[in-house]
């Protein structure tokens, strides 16, 4: 929220801010508002200097989810440059995945310069990709080049046991408790019974999951490790 403005204020200073950036920038990449058919997208080239000093040009499309500025949008091929490949992280319509969609960093996008850090892990993205391409010519194994979360449920799984990571089956049923109601001062001792304040222990925790909770595979996961636990205690 910008000091002073209603939520709509802010939301139109952010697109206006935005839209100067890209005019400064990203000349090639114009942003659209349509207030009419709720949707706002970027769309244009992305220019990425290689280290031999040349300048490589691809085509994106970034959508937003409706008129909100501050969350976290999509990046897309819309010219298929990138065959979908899960192996490559290129879904069938063209999305990228720039990450899993509980780690999407929408607390660092929200902040003044979402949008050039949003643009720079695109770059990032399309670097891997034309790495990945190199790697698959020479037959090197793995063919995707960093690091990555699992596919599908998978994916989830790890992202639930790195938050969850050695808790019991009652201590997870707690956290889980506390996505809906959390303490309201970070003094308070941590309900996983540590005997630490919250906010030294797993405050960071809950705020991650509050704020995927809104993904029901994000739900699925954790309580799949809650009844794994069950199972082992």
């Amino acid at each position: 929220m910008v000091a002073g403005l209603t939520p709509q204020g802010a939301a139109s200073a952010r697109w206006e801010s935005d839209a100067n950036y890209l005019a400064v920038h990203e000349t090639n990449l114009h942003l659209l508002v349509d207030a009419t058919q709720g949707q706002a997208s970027i769309a244009g080239i992305l220019s990425m200097r290689r280290s031999d000093g040349r300048t490589l040009n691809f085509e994106v499309l970034v959508k937003y989810p409706g008129l909100d500025p501050f969350q976290v949008p999509d990046a897309y091929d819309p010219v298929g440059r990138f065959p979908p490949s899960s192996e490559r992280h290129v879904e069938r319509d063209g999305r990228f995945c720039l990450w899993l969609p509980p780690r999407a960093p929408r607390h660092r996008f929200r902040q003044p310069d979402g949008l050039s850090f949003f643009l720079d892990r695109v770059r990032e993205f399309l670097r891997l990709q034309l790495t990945y391409e190199t790697r698959v010519r020479r037959g090197k194994v793995p063919h995707w080049p960093g690091p990555e979360w699992g596919h599908g449920d998978d994916g989830y799984d790890e992202w639930a046991r790195e938050n969850l990571a050695d808790l019991d089956a009652d201590q997870i049923r707690t956290l889980l408790r506390l996505v809906e109601h959390p303490p309201r001062r970070a003094g308070e001792r941590c309900a996983c019974g540590s005997g630490r304040r919250f906010g030294n222990c797993h405050k960071d925790v809950v705020r991650d999951l509050r704020a995927a909770w809104h993904d029901g595979d994000a739900l699925a996961a954790c309580l799949r490790l809650l009844k794994e636990r069950e199972h082992s205690a």
